[in-house]
């Protein structure tokens, strides 16, 4: 059902021409050297620290991206690229030109992470396109399942990693939102991480609402926590859930057609450090008439 969703975001951004550059990294410190954090795009991070290069779910297919493929025509009818067929997943489209100009200029990834199987997460072609001999993938088992060479995680599960120490946590929807039947991500199917680096810890949470597991986090440095219904949740739920965990830094990412000004307003005056970025360069539901 996202992936439908995302499919129709893509369509109605194809037109525009995305120019800007993606925001300027944050230096964050640690005992050991900095972190770097890179937003890219959507639910796409790079985290930087000594000779580890992380990326986190590259992907194609997200509001704001460059062109996927042929605008549909008049009508709503898509026009497919060569050899594909209408029930293909778009992740298993062919890479084409100026499909990974978001990732122009960024650090070879040593080590790629895979939230869940939804196209704005997990798309093989641009892994392929952008891994290396020396890339590890790790990813949940419904992904090492469609993917060769994958380390699985399961939710609970740690290990290290091409270096890294990695911890998986549990990222679900509580239930259904109003107007669907189905939960869009449910418990076991996909991973957030928490990532230590130099003694930060860093959560990525994923498509995810406010879980008990969430809540329960202790001692997180950096939480990048996503906030569009109703496919994760909304900002007020996401801030309600930063005050439970209280992360020294939290960036809303994965937030197309949210307001994450209301975001900031519900945390409040706090301890926690809200940084807001562009995660679309400039690309919004008012200018494309969509939310995803």
């Amino acid at each position: 059902m996202k992936s439908r969703a995302v499919t129709c975001a893509v369509v109605g951004v194809a037109s525009v021409l995305l120019v800007a550059q993606r925001p300027v990294p944050d230096v964050v410190p640690t005992r050991e050297g900095d972190v770097t954090i890179v937003p890219v795009t959507h639910g796409t991070i790079e985290i930087l620290f000594g000779s580890d290069a992380i990326l986190v779910d590259p992907a194609r297919f997200t509001p704001g991206a460059p062109l996927p493929f042929t605008p549909p025509l008049p009508g709503g009818r898509l026009t497919l690229p060569p050899g594909v067929k209408p029930e293909d997943s778009i992740s298993t489209w062919p890479v084409t030109a100026g499909q990974l100009s978001r990732f122009t200029n960024l650090k070879p990834p040593t080590l790629i992470l895979v939230t869940d199987d939804h196209d704005d997460h997990f798309d093989a072609p641009a892994i392929e396109r952008l891994r290396s001999a020396t890339t590890t993938v790790v990813g949940p088992a419904v992904i090492s399942t469609r993917m060769k060479g994958v380390v699985p995680m399961a939710n609970g599960e740690q290990k290290t990693v091409a270096g890294v120490t990695l911890e998986a946590v549990p990222m679900y929807n509580l239930k259904p939102e109003p107007g669907f039947t189905d939960v869009f991500h449910t418990k076991g199917r996909g991973n957030g991480y928490i990532v230590t680096l130099g003694g930060l810890r860093v959560y990525i949470a994923g498509d995810t609402a406010c879980t008990s597991e969430m809540r329960a986090l202790r001692s997180i440095d950096i939480a990048f926590l996503p906030m569009n219904l109703p496919f994760t949740m909304s900002p007020i739920d996401a801030a309600e859930c930063a005050q439970a965990f209280k992360p020294r830094i939290v960036y809303p990412y994965h937030y197309f057609g949210a307001d994450v000004a209301t975001f900031a307003r519900v945390l409040g005056p706090t301890s926690i450090e809200v940084r807001l970025r562009d995660w679309y360069l400039g690309v919004t539901p008012a200018k494309t008439g969509l939310r995803e």
